[in-house]
């Protein structure tokens, strides 16, 4: 019976993963860092990139999702430009205004003074 809830995940070419876990030795006990090394290559963790580690290393797929889930900096889902970096972008002054400001601090004349 098939599961409408169930979302199959998106292939994605696992060649990256392959020289990551060269790298580190296809060793379950540097986890963390083969995770970040992912994310780094990707942008973030795809599904695909996960089962991979895990059967390279042979550390099981809840160990690999429960530690990456564990670890704020590591994300699930592609970065977006809205959200944060959009709203620091609306409070960032203009490049005029910031560096008229930086020519007074080095200066001594912040804030209007003559």
């Amino acid at each position: 019976v098939p599961d409408p809830a169930y979302d199959h995940f998106e292939g994605v070419d696992v060649e990256p993963v392959d020289g990551i876990l060269e790298e580190f030795d296809h060793d379950p006990a540097q986890l963390l860092a083969i995770l970040e090394a992912t994310q780094a290559q990707y942008g973030y963790l795809p599904v695909g990139a996960l089962k991979r580690i895990s059967q390279a290393t042979g550390a099981g797929y809840a160990l690999i999702y429960g530690t990456a889930s564990f670890y704020g900096h590591l994300r699930f889902q592609p970065p977006t430009g809205t959200g944060q970096s959009a709203a620091i972008a609306a409070r960032r002054p203009a490049e005029t205004e910031f560096l008229a400001d930086l020519g007074a601090s080095l200066t001594g004349r912040l804030g209007g003074d003559a």
